[in-house]
């Protein structure tokens, strides 16, 4: 039989405890082999996926930057001429849980400079693309 943690406030709970009660409420026993360490697993895990969201993006591209002649484009720190982004992501949510839909993507893009002009921007365009269109 398991024992569901009485609840504290949150300043007084740790990330681990936390961990252990949604266990026990799912019905499985954190003690048991092959769970034992999954709440400090957990925490290392949520501090690595998260810690960007304390970190200053500027400064970590400026850092990133060598002494070398660049043609890639990331518009503020190298102030390019011409700037062509396409990002295609996939919903980890939407495929894993609810609708699950295996194959939905989002694709975005943004044009600057020469792109804007629309034989530069095909030409981009088509050398990006897979044979079957898709990115």
């Amino acid at each position: 039989m398991h024992t569901i943690l009485e609840p504290q406030s949150s300043a007084d709970t740790s990330l681990q405890d936390l961990t252990r009660e949604m266990l026990v409420r799912l019905g499985e026993d954190p003690e048991r082999d092959g769970l034992r360490r999954t709440p400090e697993r957990m925490e290392r895990s949520l501090q690595y996926l998260t810690k960007g969201y304390g970190e200053d993006p500027e400064k970590t591209l400026l850092g990133a930057m060598f002494d070398v002649a660049y043609e890639e484009a990331i518009d503020k720190a190298i102030k390019p001429l011409v700037v062509g982004v396409v990002v295609e992501a996939r919903h980890l949510c939407m495929m894993m849980r609810g609708v699950e839909k295996q194959h939905s993507s989002t694709v975005t893009s943004s044009m600057l400079g020469a792109f804007r002009e629309k034989e530069t921007r095909d030409e981009f365009l088509a050398l990006i693309c897979r044979r079957d269109g898709s990115l």
